[in-house]
């Protein structure tokens, strides 16, 4: 074989090697991304965590001790908190370079909501399923609840710079259900914030 067939050989089995290692990568991230939603919908129903820091000094495992919160898991206090552990919990279940990548995106950004936290992740670990997120949001539509809604327009929203409020606000409303869209519209929200609180409380009429 002379040197030239022989660096392309040497080539074509470095980057096999690297794809095998980069899909292995991928599969653990997905197992991973698997757990953590079975432990979100767990947490959902019985919202018993304390609350622990996970980078905390001394011992590298990630311990969750259970404490019982007063609220009832429909009420919306326990939701929020629920909303506010979601990131805690996730990273629970983050190794390899996935708990390299979240200690490093804490480091300079400090703490992450959750929606800033999925859209971050999406940017680092995979494909997002759409290619221009603006059309995303355009034709995003509420297909179940108002919440599961809400975190996947968030979740999009969030990949758009400099979106404007009223066109967030409009893009919201248009895409819920045809019986909680009318209601929100004839509240007239002026925030992306208030238009949410309005479509959580028509639901539950």
């Amino acid at each position: 074989m002379d040197t030239r067939g022989k660096s392309n050989t040497e080539f074509r089995n470095k980057v096999s090697e690297l794809l095998a290692r980069h899909e292995l990568n991928f599969d653990q991230i997905h197992n991973t991304l698997q757990t953590i939603l079975a432990e979100l919908q767990t947490l959902q129903t019985n919202p018993e965590i304390t609350d622990v820091n996970p980078f905390a000094s001394g011992d590298t495992s990630h311990h969750c001790q259970p404490s019982t919160p007063t609220a009832q898991p429909t009420s919306n206090l326990n939701y929020s908190f629920q909303t506010s552990m979601r990131v805690k919990l996730a990273s629970f279940h983050l190794d390899g370079i996935a708990l390299q990548w979240h200690r490093w995106l804490t480091k300079f950004q400090g703490p992450l909501s959750w929606v800033n936290f999925t859209a971050a992740l999406l940017r680092r670990f995979g494909s997002t399923d759409f290619d221009d997120p603006s059309e995303a949001l355009m034709h995003l539509k509420q297909t179940t609840t108002v919440e599961v809604y809400q975190e996947e327009f968030e979740c999009i929203s969030q990949l758009i710079d400099a979106l404007p409020d009223n066109h967030l606000i409009g893009c919201f409303i248009a895409g819920l259900q045809d019986d909680i869209r009318l209601d929100v519209k004839l509240k007239k929200p002026r925030t992306l914030t208030e238009a949410i609180g309005v479509s959580q409380g028509s639901k539950n009429r």
